[in-house]
């Protein structure tokens, strides 16, 4: 399946590559924008959110704005978690959660994406994930908590931890849907990066706007199942309003 994905992808590629994109106008009231390609990307304004791409605090820092393969285009980061940043002397130690990031492939910056395109790229992203179901998931999830809880008991006992397995140490996709005829999402559980008991839930969208196509993804700890509401509905708020502001 994945060499489908880049076997379309270079369809795409090798069939845009004698066009020139369009030079679209600044929307009239963008306050922030980037540049993907040619393609002035407007990026909205988000309550209880502030975009911090260029922010001091977040310079450099691994997973967040450095990649080697996609270009990143935005950072959004809540308030309680922009206050953590600017009070400490060790930023690069602050857990961010609930943070989004707006970003574009490296490989089709500067090409112009039709509908087709855009379909096809959608077509090859599928199955991309393990897709599981959210039921085998949540019970992981409850077994990473009680197993979490046993090693800390063992621990106070003078006893070695154990070892915590779980179906998901890679990313588990548990629900694809369109919010949108121009945005497909994927919603996905796995690890935090930071914390290894403990679940993170994300996810990906693809989104067509302005003749190309860009990905967005939210990240936030898993809490409890309310979490996966939360997220999809911060989710798709955040891509109606992409698309509200560069229609």
């Amino acid at each position: 399946m994945i060499n489908r994905f880049f076997f379309i992808l270079c369809i795409i590629i090798f069939s845009q590559c004698a066009e020139n994109v369009k030079q679209n106008e600044k929307t009239t009231n963008c306050e922030n924008s980037r540049f993907y390609g040619k393609i002035e990307v407007c990026l909205p304004e988000i309550d209880g959110m502030r975009e911090c791409m260029t922010h001091p605090k977040l310079k450099g820092r691994p997973g967040i704005l450095v990649s080697e393969q996609n270009t990143t285009l935005g950072i959004y980061i809540n308030d309680s978690s922009i206050n953590q940043l600017e009070a400490s002397q060790t930023p690069e130690n602050i857990g961010l959660n609930g943070y989004f990031k707006v970003y574009g492939i490296g490989k089709i910056e500067g090409m112009q994406i039709g509908q087709s395109e855009f379909d096809a790229f959608v077509e090859a992203f599928k199955n991309q994930f393990v897709h599981n179901e959210w039921n085998i998931v949540k019970m992981d999830i409850s077994m990473l908590s009680l197993e979490k809880e046993m090693n800390n008991l063992r621990t106070k006992t003078g006893k070695p931890s154990i070892p915590i397995s779980n179906s998901f140490d890679k990313q588990v996709e548990i629900s694809n849907y369109k919010p949108n005829e121009r945005i497909v999402t994927s919603v996905l559980v796995s690890l935090s990066s930071t914390d290894e008991n403990k679940a993170l839930v994300c996810t990906m969208s693809i989104v067509k706007i302005l003749d190309t196509i860009i990905f967005y993804s939210y990240y936030q700890t898993y809490k409890d199942e309310n979490t996966i509401e939360e997220v999809k509905n911060q989710n798709d708020k955040f891509g109606m309003e992409l698309l509200k502001i560069n229609n």
